[in-house]
């Protein structure tokens, strides 16, 4: 995916039904990943889902690549960068939540930026991470990236570019030349400036 410009998207997906609230799962602009996503810009976003979310990507797997890309508020309609997590009626869920991507695995984010971030996460039952580019991630590159904004969550596992780092390698971790501009308001522990939670072998 290629050369694309993306404004006003909204991918709000709840709706009341008997007296519950339903609410669809993976909120993102394409749902998983599995290729390259490069110079691709999103000007305004709302979404409104649980489970894994991201502006770009609820899931980018095994050699998949972000990059040269970004997202930001469209100035001139006040359409913002809104992410809000809505746990269903009756669901016990885990977040997983990302200003550009929800969950990676064996991926690449660089180059790539994130402005007037508006995350509201307040109902879960776990949290496998939220962060102002990705939520949760494990043996990946993320390299050039900037993030500024606002989360609000009662999760745990939260930073300012990547909630929670897990690898099987001291030798795979790479977070290299990124910024956070990112206020975190929350009401638990394992909070980070940077990374939330870092999983790494002992060895290093």
């Amino acid at each position: 995916i290629r050369n694309l410009k993306i404004e006003h998207y909204k991918g709000v997906g709840t709706y009341p039904k008997s007296g519950k609230t339903y609410v669809a799962k993976y909120g993102a602009v394409f749902n998983k990943v599995l290729g390259i996503i490069e110079n691709v810009h999103i000007n305004g976003i709302d979404i409104v889902s649980y489970d894994r979310m991201g502006c770009f990507a609820a899931t980018m797997d095994i050699g998949s690549e972000l990059k040269n890309s970004s997202v930001s508020a469209n100035q001139e309609s006040g359409y913002g960068v809104n992410l809000q997590y809505v746990q269903p009626t009756n669901v016990e869920s885990t977040i997983c939540l990302g200003g550009l991507v929800g969950y990676t695995y064996y991926t690449r984010i660089t180059n790539s930026y994130i402005t007037d971030l508006n995350v509201t996460a307040n109902y879960m039952k776990g949290s496998m991470g939220v962060g102002g580019i990705v939520g949760y991630t494990s043996n990946r590159i993320i390299k050039s990236v900037y993030a500024e904004g606002d989360i609000e969550t009662r999760a745990s596992n939260v930073g300012g570019i990547v909630g929670q780092y897990v690898t099987t390698s001291v030798s795979i971790v790479c977070i290299k030349d990124v910024v956070a501009k990112v206020n975190i308001s929350s009401y638990t522990d394992v909070i980070g400036g940077i990374v939330g939670l870092l999983n790494i072998p002992m060895d290093i």
